[in-house]
């Protein structure tokens, strides 16, 4: 027994001990994935983003190359 416990208190190193140990991990940035995806056969490509709390991202490539 500890001098504590021989004094009638709780045992504190066997309360503390082991500290805590953190186990969660936050991922910065995630892969967005599309909530709408088309290609045409043409080449032209039609990518749509839902992120919540954002506005929706349209993104929009032609053949052509543009943008």
């Amino acid at each position: 027994m500890s001098p504590e416990e021989n004094a009638g208190l709780l045992d504190l190193k066997a309360i503390n001990w082991p500290a805590a140990q953190v186990t969660s991990k936050v991922e910065i940035s995630p892969p967005r994935l599309p909530s709408y995806h088309e290609q045409s056969t043409n080449g032209s490509e039609i990518t749509e983003y839902r992120d919540k709390g954002k506005p929706v991202e349209i993104d929009v490539r032609s053949n052509f190359g543009t943008r």
